[in-house]
């Protein structure tokens, strides 16, 4: 069975998800292709098109991009970070154009181009604007006279006038002529902070909108008002001409306006009827507290983008939401920041998509080819566990989270379209663990920290509603909390793992224990069934894996090699491999037969949560609490060709030297032996060189055919030839004859010349003590052959 299996030897990142965005400001380029999203001390330009990331402009010294700004004609982006610098960038070419203070005491906050692109105005916690014209790079105007953080700053859409309007902490907008340098007028009536502004046609009047959960119509030559209760704090308010208020299937002559706030939901206001006339599909979510309080899924910004005709929302959790401006149907979904993950499977048509828990009660199907993303919504705290399986073209997906519920859903995988089937209420604190049965979706386990488990079978009533049923409950299965539940490949078995160091099996329909599991120091993390169902895997906090046999519930094999807690692992090649998880942010691989761990990959930056591998086996998913997903491809059979190639060329190349050989082209030879990485084959060719009468002008022309790189590998042969003396006279010549040849400055060059020295010294001083040693014994042998030579005819005289 061993031998008809390829074992796996590596994989490699093909794909992976990054958090490009963590709050702050998002801007769409002018033609509908980028995304710029705020990301600490980055701003990374998002293409909507493919979802990746196609540029990343950094500030220096990670220090946060306070605030930034993309011209109207898309060729700058202007950056302000908390040191008081402003940097314009061409972010296409990821340069840096110019920088220069901006003369504010505080942190720019708030900036904004005029439609010419030419001057730029910057807003602060100073409580000063001040204007600068880009293309002749001076300071045009200082603006005083707010109390508090300005917050907004807009150009007046008709350049002719030159006109600046700035809102701050006081709750009042002022208008500004940049010409002579005045406030022209005051507009109050706000009573918090002012979050948008925005021009009708003509430019005759402007809509404010604030978090006082009111909107103003201002008559620009007047300056009368008519306000507008909108019943919730307003981010963003939306105003399209009057051709284009077809908005949400609401026709009208009149003009109307779109807001977005902290509700979620994105309304669509008549201004002669001061009504909402339609509105957005309302999204499930988080309520603590106040109904006012921000939640993840309130919007924190949206804007019209013209040549998608969609509408751009941002919600406070990160996520990115584009909707038709017809009928408010979704576009396209991004989720900006994962934040932890917690939980990952594949589903689908070829596994070409993927269940995400994160740190939110919000999960994640992300579709990994384009990492468009779908926010399914309907737990009310964290999702903590997630199983997935496919039956007939749908997929049924179970979660568990911390508001206590089971969820069932199906997802259609032709259209991606995500229902929640049932809600099974019964646990009474956090779900923790969620498994569907493989050969019948009906029936699903679940695992609490109420240390209880249960069974639950689907069903539909008369009414065509789904429901949840217990069929089987234990309680107590475990002293402390349930850290994750499996299900054998036949259903005959469930396993669990604990925090009480243990892990159970037990019989999956009628849930009675069949045998415990103790031999970890710490508590048990994972717990996986062999495909073959006669093994069970555990890993641990102890560092370990371990493999039980079932038929005699004995510890037959431990795997150490993870420098902390092993948090999740899969069985590979019909359970004669791992791949696994853990803490230390490694995954790895293990050869079960051996207990080796043949591969160790380390791409992520934090504990990696959860792992997943498809049917195929060729693809294999991770998570971790850096934020990243990666998608890792089986490299197996690219390795093995490679291999061949390799194997191929090196008897190639063997079969080249010794005919060089055997032909006598020594230079040759000892250029392809150095390419082949072949120390002692280049020293017994130079051996052979040595044997030559004309030596040493053949070994020079030798080497000075060599380029840098290559005479840089004959000293580190020449390094390990220096350590045996019997090679040492062969090794000595070359580097003198290198370091003559060279000089030290070539020399200098060499990336490890220091390395390679100190090699050299002590073994060159040994060599250099032996010879003078040897040559003291040879003096005095001559001196003793000269004594005898005078005494010998003495010798014969007396005889």
């Amino acid at each position: 069975m061993g031998s008809s299996v390829d074992l796996k030897t590596s994989y490699a990142p093909l794909n992976r998800h990054d958090a490009f965005y963590t709050g702050g400001k998002v801007q769409a380029s002018i033609d509908g292709q980028y995304l710029f999203c705020s990301n600490g001390s980055k701003v990374k330009v998002f293409n909507i098109s493919t979802g990746c990331v196609d540029y990343v402009i950094e500030e220096d010294g990670d220090l946060d991009i306070s605030c930034f700004i993309v011209s109207p004609d898309d060729h700058y982006l202007i950056t302000a970070n908390p040191i008081l610098l402003l940097r314009q960038w061409n972010w296409r070419q990821k340069k840096v154009l110019r920088t220069w203070r901006s003369e504010h005491r505080c942190p720019v906050v708030c900036m904004a181009f005029d439609p010419s692109s030419t001057l730029l105005a910057t807003g602060s916690g100073d409580s000063t604007v001040k204007v600068w014209d880009i293309e002749k790079q001076y300071c045009t105007n200082n603006l005083r006279g707010h109390q508090g953080v300005v917050s907004l700053v807009q150009f007046h859409p008709d350049t002719s006038n030159c006109r600046l309007l700035t809102a701050s902490d006081d709750y009042i907008i002022r208008l500004w002529d940049l010409q002579t340098h005045g406030c022209v007028a005051e507009l109050g009536g706000h009573f918090s902070t002012v979050t948008s502004l925005r021009f009708s046609r003509g430019c005759s009047v402007m809509y404010s909108a604030s978090r006082d959960s009111t909107v103003f119509v201002w008559d620009m030559t007047t300056f009368k008002k008519k306000a507008i209760s909108v019943f919730e704090p307003i981010e963003s308010l939306i105003l399209l001409p009057k051709s284009e208020t077809e908005i949400g299937n609401s026709i009208s002559d009149d003009e109307r306006f779109v807001t977005a706030g902290n509700q979620g939901i994105l309304k669509v206001w008549s201004v002669a009827k001061s009504t909402c006339v339609s509105q957005s599909q309302k999204l499930d979510r988080i309520t603590t507290g106040s109904e006012q309080e921000t939640n993840e899924l309130s919007f924190v910004y949206a804007d019209y983008i013209k040549v998608l005709d969609v509408i751009l929302a941002v919600t406070y959790g990160g996520n990115i939401i584009l909707y038709r401006k017809d009928d408010f149907s979704f576009y396209k979904q991004f989720a900006g920041n994962n934040d932890e993950v917690y939980c990952i499977r594949f589903f689908g048509t070829d596994d070409r998509s993927i269940a995400v828990a994160t740190n939110s009660s919000a999960i994640k199907v992300f579709d990994v080819s384009t990492w468009s993303c779908q926010i399914v919504t309907g737990h009310t705290d964290i999702v903590m566990s997630l199983d997935t399986h496919d039956s007939d073209g749908t997929t049924y997906m179970v979660s568990g989270g911390k508001d206590n519920a089971v969820r069932l859903w199906t997802i259609n995988n032709a259209t991606g379209h995500v229902d929640c089937r049932a809600v099974g209420i019964g646990h009474n604190r956090t779900v923790s663990a969620v498994i569907l049965l493989k050969c019948n979706s009906e029936y699903l386990v679940s695992a609490s920290n109420d240390l209880s488990l249960k069974l639950w079978r689907y069903s539909v009533d008369g009414d065509g509603k789904g429901q949840l049923k217990v069929k089987q409950t234990v309680t107590g299965v475990h002293s402390k909390d349930i850290n994750a539940i499996t299900v054998s490949p036949k259903d005959r078995f469930i396993a669990t793992a604990s925090q009480d160091k243990t892990a159970k099996l037990w019989d999956t329909m009628s849930l009675s224990l069949v045998a415990v599991f103790s031999g970890h120091s710490r508590g048990v993390q994972c717990v996986q069934f062999s495909p073959t169902e006669n093994i069970l895997g555990t890993s641990s906090a102890d560092k370990t894996i371990k493999l039980w046999e079932l038929k005699n519930f004995k510890c037959i094999k431990t795997f150490e090699g993870h420098e902390s807690s092993v948090l999740s692992f899969q069985f590979l090649s019909r359970g004669l491999q791992l791949i696994s998880s853990g803490a230390d942010g490694l995954v790895k691989l293990w050869l079960v037969r051996t207990n080796e761990c043949t591969k160790t990959f380390d791409e992520h930056e934090d504990k990696v949560w959860t792992l997943a591998v498809n049917k195929k086996e060729d693809r294999l998913i991770t998570g971790s609490a850096d934020s990243r997903i990666f998608i890792w491809e089986d490299r197996t059979e690219e390795e093995k060709e490679a291999q061949r190639i390799k194997n191929q060329e090196f008897v190639e190349n063997q079969e080249r030297l010794e005919n060089l050989l055997l032909d006598r082209k020594y230079s040759k030879a000892f250029a392809l032996a150095i390419l082949l990485e072949q120390p002692f084959r280049a020293l017994n060719i130079l051996k052979d060189i040595w044997k030559l009468p004309t030596r040493e002008e053949y070994l020079t022309a030798t080497l000075s055919q060599l380029r840098s790189d290559q005479i840089e590998t004959v000293l580190e042969f020449a390094s390990v030839w220096n350590s045996n003396s019997k090679h040492s006279h062969v090794a000595q010549a070359v580097i003198a004859m290198i370091f003559k040849t060279l000089g030290p400055d070539r020399l200098l060059e060499f990336s490890n010349i220091r390395k390679l020295v100190e090699n050299l010294l002590p073994y060159t001083e040994r060599h250099h003590s032996r010879l003078k040693l040897l040559e003291q014994k040879s003096e005095f042998i001559d001196y003793a052959c000269m004594l005898s030579s005078i005494l010998e005819p003495m010798d014969v005289e007396h005889s």
